[in-house]
């Protein structure tokens, strides 16, 4: 079966995502380099970069078996887009903290901490919203269908009691991987 256009779009934005998580990662660290900050406190700084650039990691590979429709890469991106809907909720919840956090501080102005939290909204909610789209995508019954006869097509060679990748969709079913038609 065809890869669909919403699939590839999702791939696309995997590697657009992964790309700016990169940039993010490398700027980190440039910021962990010239940070006044004493060494045993610094550490913290380094690990940040080496967490998105394993959440790159994932992304790349994931957007990368999207593309061929690999099973895995299905359940991957469900994963994914849970943990960025956590994630983010909880992002967004502490960054509606940040007012109260910093009003005490006379030299940051009110204005400042507006634009802190707004900005840092809506780079949680973006992600947030495009993990829903693809909770909603990758749960459809024609998307799952698309990667469940990819497999198919993968085993069934290997597997002589399944006369063609049909066969052994319709298998997979009835155990849950793909609808029921």
């Amino acid at each position: 079966m065809k890869r669909s256009g919403d699939v590839t779009a999702s791939a696309i934005i995997l590697f657009f995502g992964s790309g700016l998580i990169t940039l993010v990662a490398l700027l980190m660290l440039l910021g962990a380099s010239a940070s006044p900050l004493p060494p045993e406190q610094r550490v913290v700084l380094w690990v940040m970069p080496i967490l998105y650039v394993l959440v790159t990691a994932w992304g790349i590979a994931t957007g990368v078996g999207i593309l061929p429709l690999r099973p895995w890469a299905w359940v991957s991106v469900i994963v994914m887009s849970g943990v960025t809907i956590f994630f983010g909720f909880f992002g967004a919840v502490v960054l509606m903290f940040v007012p109260s956090l910093l009003k005490d501080q006379p030299d940051v102005p009110a204005a400042s901490v507006k634009i802190i939290v707004f900005v840092g909204l809506v780079m949680v909610l973006i992600p947030i919203a495009i993990a829903i789209w693809w909770l909603v995508l990758f749960t459809r019954a024609r998307v799952r269908l698309q990667f469940a006869k990819r497999g198919a097509a993968l085993i069934a060679p290997a597997t002589p009691e399944i006369a063609n990748p049909s066969d052994l969709a319709r298998r997979l079913n009835r155990n849950g991987f793909a609808s029921r038609t």
